[in-house]
């Protein structure tokens, strides 16, 4: 996970892993920032809201397709990943996003359960939809 820190400009990079945001959370809790901003990438942003988030840093999460809008509106058309650290810092200090309340860990919990509850049903609609158009053994 690429990391920009403005105003400084500092990269840097760490592992998606507890570790590795462990180490940025250590990074950032003598920093006092303002705000630590994410990207919304389908669940791979959880590890990176939920550490330090726990710390008491304020962590705004936000939706990919924002980030991409600024990213046009100031002409950044590359995408690669340091460069969207980038733009994701300068969104953060431009825009000013609101921090809301991440949610805590059961309603967390509650949704990952009806998330997959909801993709298990869409597996078993479409098995009874593939037996009821195949013939012979299979339907058996």
């Amino acid at each position: 996970m690429d990391i920009h820190i403005r105003p400084s400009g500092e990269f840097s990079d760490v592992a998606n892993s507890p570790e590795g945001i462990g180490s940025l959370k250590d990074r950032l809790v003598p920093l006092a920032p303002e705000k630590v901003v994410t990207e919304a990438t389908g669940g791979f942003e959880s590890l990176a809201t939920d550490i330090p988030g726990k710390s008491g840093l304020p962590v705004i999460v936000i939706n990919a397709a924002r980030i991409r809008g600024f990213a046009t509106a100031v002409g950044r058309f590359a995408k690669t990943d340091p460069i969207d650290a980038e733009i994701i810092a300068l969104f953060a200090e431009t825009v000013c996003p609101d921090h809301r309340k991440l949610p805590d860990e059961k309603t967390r919990e509650l949704s990952e359960l009806t998330n997959r509850r909801c993709q298990l049903m869409k597996m078993r609609t479409a098995e009874k939809n593939r037996l009821t158009v195949s013939g012979g053994p299979a339907r058996d």
